[in-house]
């Protein structure tokens, strides 16, 4: 009997000490996660921007749609470049907004995300074409902040391997959008 108090005792302190430690270590792991892939896409820079620079032409590409066809998504604002807004929901990938704040026509495009209870980040696609205007290199960054919230910093560090995976996937999709209207489009 006094055995089972002994070990119940120091199983109870190892559990404090656990969950202490846990608590604790979050605040030294980063308090941002930055994420960025790049590919050269043997595309026009303007064709590839008029594909980043309008939310409802993600559809072609971005693997969002793909993995969840029954998306739901609204739009708001223009229909392409600064002010376009979209909201979606869905059952696999959550909720939230996203919101281009910021457009550098062929080059650059900013995007605000908000994924609700999830937080905010922002992504930037930067477009840089090469000198014959044929190839395009493509640099896609991905940022999101965690503040003092030790679960998200984690959250950071576990899946910025997958964020990494999302963003490569999203540019592979890109790359074969642009071939296919390459293919079946007039060239400049």
């Amino acid at each position: 009997m006094k055995f089972g108090r002994i070990l119940v005792r120091w199983l109870l302190i190892a559990f404090v000490v656990l969950v202490t430690a846990v608590a604790v270590g979050g605040f030294f792991l980063p308090s941002r996660m930055e994420v960025t892939v790049e590919r050269t896409i043997e595309a026009p820079a303007a064709e590839l921007y008029d594909r980043v620079a309008s939310l409802k032409r993600w559809q072609e590409w971005a693997p969002w749609w793909q993995r969840d066809p029954f998306l739901q998504t609204e739009f708001a604002g223009p229909e392409s470049g600064a002010g376009a807004a979209m909201r979606w929901l869905s059952k696999q990938e959550g909720a939230g907004q996203a919101k281009i704040t910021a457009v550098i026509p062929n080059r650059d495009v900013v995007v605000a995300l908000d994924f609700d209870d999830r937080g905010e980040g922002e992504c930037r696609i930067q477009l840089e074409e090469s000198a014959d205007r044929r190839r395009t290199k493509v640099r896609w960054s991905f940022r999101m902040g965690f503040g003092l919230n030790t679960g998200r910093r984690y959250f950071g560090l576990l899946f910025g391997s997958a964020v990494r995976r999302e963003l490569n996937e999203a540019l592979e999709r890109l790359e074969a959008a642009a071939r296919t209207m390459d293919a079946t489009g007039p060239k400049p």
